[in-house]
């Protein structure tokens, strides 16, 4: 198993009872499908349709977390913040110590409670994402016989 930090993602997470239905009138995948534990990829468009953000949606601990590019989540944190009007939801960026990994060539079926480990929804190829904070996926990842990488 391979298995690289990635530091060039950053999280947010969105709380509040209309999560689902703020996200679904924004981004262009169905939400309300979204099983816990899951995750989809999606975009953000421009009212023009044209593309502003993408991202990962993952529903996980009774949230929703947007896993995004770290140079531009505080663009799209205020973008959703622009949108969100009365909406009863929250937008925050994770914990600092709330990180993302990759892994790929991976045996592994599951990881503790406190991680999510979930197939990327792109292409099978492309392995699976983990997210936990930091210091647990990186013990994780050691205790499974990852090989380590750096990230490109």
């Amino acid at each position: 198993m391979k298995y690289a930090l990635l530091t060039s993602r950053r999280l947010l997470v969105l709380t509040g009872e209309d999560t689902v239905s703020f996200l679904q009138g924004l981004v262009t995948n169905d939400v309300s499908q979204l099983a816990p534990g899951q995750m989809q990829y999606a975009a953000l468009l421009s009212p023009q349709g044209k593309f502003l953000h993408d991202f990962f949606i993952i529903r996980w601990q009774d949230k929703y977390w947007l896993d995004s590019d770290a140079s531009r989540i505080a663009q799209l944190r205020q973008r959703l913040m622009l949108y969100k009007l009365r909406s009863k939801v929250t937008i925050e960026p994770a914990p600092e110590a709330m990180s993302v990994a990759a892994l790929w060539e991976a045996n592994a079926a599951s990881a503790p409670a406190d991680m999510l480990l979930s197939a990327d929804p792109r292409l099978d190829v492309l392995g699976m994402r983990l997210l936990g904070d930091q210091s647990a996926l990186s013990g994780w990842s050691q205790a499974q016989g990852a090989d380590i990488a750096e990230e490109a």
